[in-house]
């Protein structure tokens, strides 16, 4: 669903070994996966279910072998449902919902863009990153469930889940490659988990 290329570009730059894969059935070999995107999480989904990926995925999440790091979309097709596109179903990761961003406040656009504070009292993504501005750019967004693993919130108009932490999944709705040196330092702290 895109972005893979500067996902790819942050990971060389700090001399993470990668590979863009195409066939569902080798993620089991990698010890790090990242589901980037761009675009709509329910085409994302429907994507998944279609190549084969969205089982593998599970399959991965559900063995604890492999570590998983949503980003955008990534982290939205974790959820349990989107109502982008007319809603579909999500992979139910998460019991969260995604919904379109509310805001009241008639100075606030749709999409969120830009640099915004992520507000997080344990994670080990963010291990060393004192400043927590990071690159956003999306029109909806995972709703609280107050649960244990959203472990970053953001405000725009309202508040939403912006970081989750659970197990060997991790879940971004920033995107670390936009997010300069922070971006960089989040990544490093994934591959090292």
């Amino acid at each position: 669903m895109g972005n893979l290329y500067s996902i790819q570009h942050a990971l060389n730059y700090i001399g993470i070994d990668s590979e863009l894969v195409k066939d569902a059935s080798s993620l089991k070999k990698f010890s790090h996966i990242i589901l980037p995107g761009v675009g709509s999480c329910a085409e994302a989904y429907t994507r998944l279910l279609a190549t084969g990926f969205a089982d593998e995925i599970i399959n991965c999440i559900e063995g604890k072998e492999n570590k998983i790091l949503g980003i955008c979309v990534g982290m939205q097709v974790l959820c349990s449902s989107t109502e982008e596109g007319g809603g579909s179903i999500g992979l139910n990761v998460f019991p969260n919902k995604v919904k379109l961003i509310s805001t009241e406040e008639v100075t606030l656009k749709i999409p969120h863009v830009g640099f915004n504070e992520v507000s997080a009292s344990h994670s080990s993504l963010l291990k060393n990153i004192h400043s927590k501005d990071f690159y956003f750019v999306h029109s909806y967004c995972v709703e609280k469930e107050n649960a244990s693993y959203e472990v970053g919130m953001t405000s725009y108009g309202n508040e939403f889940v912006s970081l989750i932490e659970s197990e060997n999944v991790f879940a971004t709705q920033f995107h670390p490659e936009k997010s300069q040196h922070n971006g960089l330092k989040l990544l490093a702290n994934f591959v090292s988990q």
